[in-house]
């Protein structure tokens, strides 16, 4: 049978059964290698030697490892040819003597069983951008524990061979956080098993026997007393704790034994400093071997207050003057919680355990059942979702003194990560990370066959263009989608009331890169990349969006596609970006993305001109304004800038500055180079700062906190902020043009703007000279002119700024656009 910590990944297998029932007899003594003189030579010789050198064009990634208890489970995929990865004609894994060991005939190397594995952490077509579907070139394979004596060495390799061309290649790649690398050695008596990672010759595992072991489990009264058991002929007559970092050593008394020796310290003895002590034995030469754990049911012993043993991943035993440190044992999903268990010895000291990703905290306490319980819904800006954003998210507990500590994994819960839970509104993938902490990875509930390159192109061949199924009934509702599904906002949000409002019939889709994206009531929303969002993408009539559509989808005859865009430029976009200047290839990539629009909204004649050049886009334009800023001049902008202040915990008193740059191409998770604790320490305690980052970081940054800052990056409506706030500034983001519709200050921190403008994108005009407000480059300098700032701006130049960007934004072009939308359905239809 497979073993505890893997039955939730394997199920049963009659080629499990096959590779197990091969030989499983163990030698009766330690095998000891010699130099084999009788070994291959010539072509022979060079293919054993050969197999660490990575072919070209191959590629060989590790994505599981765990011990069962009959040997390791080695999971991954191999993928041949370039950029886009193919399924390679064939393979098969195989155990060889790793380089340096005695090189016997490939004859007599192990081919590898496959087992079957019913889970999902090889979904490798969510991994791969592939034209091809990758499922097939996946593996799952057993290395029995007898492989060892079947090629008579202690350094075994993975090795893959491609049948076709008689070639061998390691594994080339690792999963990210090092897949052998949270496997313990495996100590099956008397061998010590240590798989290790080498970045030439891949997967390698070793086998010794080590000469000193724990013998049954330590007693622990008045003393700590250990049963030793040596070998190799070794006589131990000293024991030390020895520091890992000093070097400081404290005696332990030995008392010699016939097979060993028993070792016993007062606990009143043990090693005061905190830190790592090994436990380590010498002969009389003064030889010293480290002492092993032979038993790796234990997970960590205490000893004493703040005191432990447990064992390295090497197998040796250690003892740990510091805190327990919290440990989970089990983690478990239900469609509205996610429950995770404490090792008996971690629950007593821990009071909260909580979920940390970078836009998001949850807390747990412990229940009556002595689970720690997540509620999943979460209070988005005043809106409950049911799920938490997606990404990446680290667990930690919160001792009852205050004191906050990574939340580890036992080694049977780690040795099984990753592993993968999917509930109707989620998918977690649960992780170890590269200091074995707890790591949750939240996101969308998409099925397997709906992720990936190769998926989406099948499923917008099923469901878009002509030709395709369900073609043949009518086009009917509307579909819309901002930012990629990460927020529902910007133009398109507007244009639900605003198409209703112009009789434009629906339904009404609306595009979600996860539950946590708020929608419009009496729309329906669907995640983007399922089956369903490409069906109803294929099928709508009216399709609004602001980005770019799926490179993938073609658009059906009748179909009216509104590229509303996300703002009026500064910097330099598509075909004027300086290194696509000329270029035949991104011409042609642009113009058959924009060839599709059946319209595009401009705020401006400035930005339309930009838009037709650099999009290659000659279709219809509309001049109409940004419906998004219709707020800013709306009849309820008092009420709405007192809805957000609260929601945002401001008071109506307080002047608000809105800090919003572009992002960095180089951090793509910044927000920007301005210190704004320390701009604060210049201003008086009135002023408050909401910080937004750009969308790019939305995923990729961390929420700036302090005494008067409030982050403000994941609020879903800009115009919003724009409303609440008193002034604003940024360096080169588009929304110094919005802001203008407000009539209130702009303020500029562009320490960078050579950097940023004359040496990067570059920009359409010298904003130096055209800008409605001061630049600034020190914090002193934005502070004086924060600090002098009207309520309200009216000069030539601010007016000159409103004229040429943003004419139209007077409150009403959602509806100017609306009816224009209806209009041009009711020609289409005659």
């Amino acid at each position: 049978m497979i073993g505890d910590s893997v039955r939730r990944l394997f199920g049963k297998s009659k080629k499990l059964s096959k590779a197990i029932s091969r030989g499983r007899q163990a030698p009766a003594g330690p095998k000891h290698v010699t130099e084999n003189t009788d070994g291959p030579t010539g072509p022979e010789r060079d293919r054993a030697e050969n197999a660490v050198q990575a072919i070209a064009g191959v590629r060989a990634d590790l994505r599981y490892t765990s011990w069962t208890s009959d040997g390791l489970i080695i999971a991954g995929w191999i993928t041949a040819a370039g950029k886009k990865r193919q399924v390679p004609r064939g393979f098969e894994l195989l155990a060889k003597p790793a380089p340096g060991e005695p090189a016997i005939g490939p004859e007599n190397w192990l081919r590898l069983e496959s087992v079957t594995t019913s889970a999902e952490h090889l979904d490798i077509n969510g991994f791969v951008r592939s034209n091809d579907d990758l499922s097939k070139a996946t593996f799952t394979v057993l290395l029995p524990y007898n492989a060892w004596d079947i090629l008579s060495a202690d350094d075994v390799q993975i090795a893959i061979e491609q049948p076709h061309n008689s070639q061998l290649t390691p594994l080339t790649h690792r999963y990210r956080w090092g897949s052998p690398g949270h496997l313990v050695a495996e100590i099956d008596r008397p061998y010590r098993y240590a798989p290790r990672w080498d970045n030439s010759q891949g997967l390698c595992i070793s086998r010794s026997q080590p000469t000193a072991f724990v013998s049954g489990t330590p007693e622990i009264g008045d003393d700590l007393r250990v049963k030793v058991q040596t070998a190799h002929g070794f006589v131990p007559i000293a024991a030390h704790f020895r520091h890992d970092v000093g070097g400081a050593a404290i005696p332990i008394r030995l008392e010699s034994t016939t097979d060993g020796a028993n070792l016993s310290v007062s606990l009143d003895a043990l090693p005061l400093d905190t830190g790592v002590w090994g436990i380590t034995l010498s002969d009389a030469t003064g030889n010293r071997r480290l002492l092993h754990w032979a038993d790796d049911r234990w997970e960590r012993m205490p000893v004493a207050p703040a005191t432990y043993l447990e064992q390295r991943p090497g197998g040796a035993i250690r003892l740990i003057r510091g805190d327990l440190p919290p440990v989970a044992s089990e983690v478990r999903f239900s469609e509205d919680q996610l429950t995770v268990c404490l090792h008996e010895k971690s629950a007593d000291a821990v009071d909260v355990l909580i979920m940390r990703g970078p836009r998001a905290t949850l807390q747990a306490e412990l229940q009556p059942s002595g689970e720690y319980v997540f509620g999943l819904d979460f209070d988005f800006w005043g809106t409950r979702a049911p799920t938490p954003p997606a990404g990446g998210y680290r667990l930690f507990a919160r001792s009852r003194d205050g004191a906050e500590h990574p939340l580890r994994l036992t080694k049977a819960l780690s040795s099984m990560t990753p592993f993968i839970e999917r509930t109707p509104l989620a998918t977690f993938r649960v992780e170890h990370a590269p200091d074995n902490q707890l790591y949750v990875d939240v996101g969308a509930p998409l099925l397997a066959v709906e992720k990936g390159l190769f998926n989406r192109k099948r499923l917008a061949a099923l469901h878009t263009g002509n030709g395709q199924a369900g073609s043949d009934f009518d086009l009917r509702g509307v579909f819309l989608e901002s930012w990629y599904g990460k927020t529902f906002s910007d133009n398109p949000a507007p244009m639900v009331t605003a198409l209703r409002g112009a009789g434009v019939p629906g339904p009404y889709y609306v595009a979600i890169a996860d539950w946590s994206v708020a929608f419009p009531p009496e729309t329906h929303p669907v995640i983007i990349g399922s089956e369903e969002y490409w069906r109803v993408l294929g099928s709508s009539r009216v399709v609004v969006f602001n980005t770019w559509l799926p490179s993938e989808y073609r658009k059906r005859t009748d179909q009216f596609i509104v590229q509303t865009w996300h703002g009026t430029p500064l910097k330099s976009l598509g075909m004027d970006v300086p290194r696509r200047i000329g270029s035949e290839t991104a011409a042609k990539n642009l113009g058959k993305g924009s060839a599709m629009w059946d319209l595009l909204v401009s705020q401006s004649t400035y930005a339309t001109e930009i838009f037709r050049r650099a999009y290659v886009y000659s279709g219809e334009v509309a001049e109409v304004g940004y419906p998004r800023n219709d707020v800013l001049n709306g009849a309820g902008l008092q009420q709405l800038r007192q809805q957000v202040r609260k929601r945002l915990g401001l008071s109506d008193e307080a002047q608000v500055i809105l800090y919003a740059p572009t992002w960095r191409q180089e951090d793509k998770g910044s927000i920007g180079p301005l210190d704004v604790t320390a701009l604060l320490e210049l201003l008086p305690g009135k002023y408050h700062i909401a910080v937004r980052g750009h969308s790019v970081t939305l995923r990729r940054g961390s929420n700036l906190s302090g005494e008067r800052i409030v982050d403000v990056t994941s609020y879903p409506e800009p115009a919003e902020l724009m409303a609440m706030s008193d002034l604003l500034v940024t360096d080169y983001s588009s929304i110094m043009f919005d802001y203008a519709a407000s009539g209130r200050p702009i303020l500029y921190y562009t320490p960078d703007y050579e950097e940023y403008v004359d040496l990067g994108r570059g920009a359409y005009f010298d904003l130096k000279s055209a800008a409605p407000g001061p630049l600034t480059s020190t914090p002193e300098a934005l502070a004086q002119a924060i600090l002098t700032a009207p309520q309200s701006v009216d000069t030539d130049a601010y007016r000159a700024w409103q004229e040429k960007f943003v004419p139209s934004d007077d409150g009403h072009a959602a509806e100017r656009l609306g009816q224009l939308i209806a209009d041009r359905l009711s020609a289409q239809d005659g």
